[in-house]
């Protein structure tokens, strides 16, 4: 009897761990291009410049979440303003190899 209630609380603290963690915020961006530039060139922009990105026209940009790949999607406009809708998720194997 004991056995077992030792493993009822053992799956009540794991289940209220687990709660606790799906409640951390994490921030998520949506990367629509970059672009590598020398300091001077940085200091030298201004109101009007163009910079061209290493993506094209149409295609699918990257959403992250603190900083690692978990999807692809293709920007949109969402009740006034830019929104992404999901075209491929990561899985979950690479997802968690990232954070290696």
């Amino acid at each position: 009897m004991a056995d077992m209630k030792d493993r009822e609380d053992r799956s009540t603290d794991i289940s209220s761990n687990l709660e606790m963690v799906l409640q951390i915020p994490v921030k998520v961006t949506a990367e629509v291009g970059s672009i590598s530039m020398l300091l001077q060139d940085i200091l030298r922009l201004e109101t009007g410049t163009v910079l061209s990105l290493n993506r094209k026209v149409g295609e699918s940009i990257d959403i992250q979440a603190n900083g690692t790949l978990i999807a692809k999607g293709d920007v949109i406009k969402a009740e006034g303003k830019l929104g992404v809708r999901i075209v491929e998720v990561v899985s979950l194997h690479d997802r968690l190899s990232a954070l290696d």
